[in-house]
């Protein structure tokens, strides 16, 4: 039972199962940001304190975990009903190595990574369990993001750059249920999805549950939050430091050399092949909905809000040009206007776009986001209200509409 002791928090009395009392005077002051990023040490004689100073922040973010599990135990109910979901990790049965993929979180770089290892099937909790009882502890590790974040790349990547499969599904629903005057075509193809209807459709998935997809459900539900204690709580923010990091842990715990894959799996020219042959696949689908100009120009702007492309670079090709170039000469496109986008021109694109977004979005089903997916920012240690998106009244300087895609062959406008 000893190493059950380590890993499993309990959900009975919602605290750590060696009986550590959870009150502050038994917690350390760590001075340590939960979102630190420790910088690479200038000499090899400073790495014992880096590695240590890495530690003791992993040990500030799971601290957190465990003070909010321990404040609210309802965090901790099983909850019977089929909303609940499984535990999602990945256990590798030759090398004791557990992760718990999260959508949005670079669940697909880490699933590049992990599989030419020989990383098994996704496994339920029962299994991890087992596991841990029978055999040795697995290094154990999971990402977590701003929710605020999650929530706009989970409607860029879905619904906003073309996704037929989503569109058909969640972005027919949505605009169904939220909205008023559809088109026929709205209704046909699910395409034209707004961020404000978007997020109103979390809110009341998550409130009602159902409709629901995982996507876009809370980060706790859906790797245990307050079930299994996690060596390493890797966060967006600082995912190089966390990924080195955790890299060489599984190294030095099972001499697996994964820095090969790093090279060969996630180059910058895969990446954009990746998703623009993911395009051309569902083309002939997209093609009942808008015509190709308008689904690349939504393939580039998704480029611009994540800080591949400049705001400085617009989509050169004309309507004639998307719809005779293929797939690699868009992709080489592409990538010459990545020459041209200068840090500066892409440093503040995400923070831009997410406050355009959700300027949109009404106070009311802010506050509602807030209290259905509080646990998130409370476990992960994130702002619950950010000034610039709750004080509507503060000006902010930002021309360019990330959103708005307005040709001459069509005006088309996914927030006015």
């Amino acid at each position: 039972m000893v190493l059950l002791q380590t890993y499993l928090i309990s959900p009975a009395r919602n605290t750590l199962r060696n009986d550590r009392s959870m009150n502050s005077e038994n917690v350390p002051s760590l001075s340590v940001p939960s979102r630190t990023v420790i910088k690479a040490p200038s000499t090899e004689g400073k790495y014992e304190t880096q590695v240590l100073l890495l530690k003791q922040l992993y040990r500030v973010r799971s601290q957190l975990v465990e003070e909010v599990c321990y404040r609210r135990p309802e965090l901790s109910m099983t909850n019977k009903t089929k909303y609940e979901m499984k535990i999602d990790m990945a256990i590798e049965q030759k090398h004791p190595i557990g992760y718990c993929t999260l959508p949005k979180l670079a669940s697909t770089f880490w699933e590049n990574i992990l599989p030419r290892h020989k990383m098994l099937a996704r496994i339920n909790k029962t299994y991890l369990t087992q596991r841990l009882h029978t055999g040795e502890r697995p290094f154990t590790f999971t990402f977590v993001r701003n929710p605020y974040e999650r929530a706009l790349s989970g409607y860029v990547d879905k619904l906003f750059v073309p996704n037929t499969a989503f569109w058909g599904t969640i972005g027919r629903y949505i605009v169904q249920h939220y909205r008023a005057n559809s088109t026929e075509l709205s209704m046909r193809c699910g395409h034209d999805v707004t961020f404000s209807e978007f997020f109103l459709y979390l809110v009341k998935a998550e409130k009602e549950r159902r409709w629901t997809d995982r996507h876009f459900k809370p980060m706790y539900r859906l790797c245990g939050a307050c079930k299994i204690k996690y060596d390493v709580i890797g966060h967006f923010e600082t995912f190089t430091q966390d990924t080195d990091f955790i890299m060489k842990m599984i190294m030095n715990k099972t001499g697996l050399d994964l820095s090969v894959n790093i090279n060969t799996s996630v180059t910058e020219r895969g990446r954009i092949q990746d998703k623009i042959r993911l395009v051309f696949r569902m083309r002939q689908k997209i093609l009942k909905c808008m015509n190709f100009q308008e689904a690349l120009e939504r393939v580039w702007r998704g480029l611009q809000i994540r800080g591949f492309l400049g705001v400085n670079v617009e989509m050169p090709l004309s309507l004639n040009e998307s719809e005779n170039f293929s797939a690699d000469q868009i992709v080489d496109v592409i990538l010459e206007a990545r020459k041209k986008s200068t840090a500066s021109d892409r440093r503040s694109n995400n923070k831009d776009a997410l406050t355009e977004a959700f300027r949109q979005v009404p106070p009311s089903t802010l506050e509602m986001y807030v209290d259905l997916y509080g646990p998130d920012f409370e476990l992960y240690g994130y702002e619950k209200r950010p000034e610039v998106m709750f004080n509507r009244t503060t000006v902010v300087d930002n021309a360019y509409r990330y959103f708005k895609v307005d040709h001459k062959t069509k005006n088309y406008l996914l927030i006015p």
